[in-house]
This record gives C-alpha cells, sequence and structure tokens, in this order.
C-alpha cells in the first residue's frame, strides 16, 4: 500500500496529468513516468487535515517549502493563489500555486488536505 500527501506538492505534475493518473485504472505508461508504478490500483482518498494540524508542531524545524509545511499553509489558506492573467488562473477553483525544484504549477488547495491511495502488485522475486 501507498499513500501520497498533498499530491501535487513536489510541482512536478500539472493538475491534469494528475488526475488523468489518479483515474485511469490500470497504470497510464509514458515516457515520463516509471515503470515500477505499473499495477497499482487507487484506493481512495481521505483527509488530513486533522493529521497535519497534531503533527505540525513536530516538522517546525523543516524548510517552508517542504511537504507537510506546504500542507499546513493550504490548510490556512495561507497559500499563493494565481491571479487573473496568470497561467492557472481560474475564477471558478480553488487553487494554489506551488514553486519547487525548479517547477511551477498551480493545483486545487484541496489536494494539498488530502492523501491519495494506491495499492501496488508486488512483483516476483524470482
Amino acid at each position: 500500500m501507498h499513500i501520497v500527501l498533498g499530491p501535487g506538492c513536489d510541482a512536478e505534475s500539472s493538475e491534469q496529468c494528475m488526475t488523468r493518473e489518479v483515474i485511469s485504472g490500470p497504470f497510464l505508461m509514458s515516457e515520463n513516468l516509471m515503470e515500477w508504478c505499473s499495477g497499482r490500483e487507487y484506493l481512495g482518498c481521505f483527509p488530513t487535515e486533522d493529521m497535519i494540524e497534531d503533527c505540525f508542531e513536530l516538522v517546525q524545524s523543516l524548510e517552508p517549502n517542504r511537504t507537510p509545511y506546504l500542507m499546513y499553509r493550504a490548510m490556512r489558506d495561507e497559500m499563493p493563489k494565481p491571479v487573473q492573467g496568470e497561467p492557472g488562473y481560474d475564477a471558478n477553483k480553488d487553487c494554489v500555486k506551488i514553486e519547487r525544484h525548479g517547477n511551477f504549477e498551480v493545483i486545487p488547495r484541496q489536494w494539498m488536505t488530502n492523501a491519495l491511495v494506491f495499492l501496488y502488485k508486488e512483483k516476483s522475486r524470482t
């Protein structure tokens, strides 16, 4: 089992790519995705607000661009948001701007306060 906290917070995948890959059923192989991910099954998601609140004191020594900090800031609605004229701006969506590792993406704020759960088929160890 694999649990992904704050999906999209690395700013390496667009909202469209993440949505397509999560709901695609069997993992879609593309040149940018790793073969070890094949055979996964999406089981669902769950909210993480209580966990974020309870654990934040334990991660305060981390850099502000690390996943727990981003999740905490998103939960408190303290993340930068795209403004009209910027890429990813949509007046009808609650999105945040993520800049990390030299990448930039706009993702739904709700993603930052949820976890995705996947089950992976075990590879044969022969």
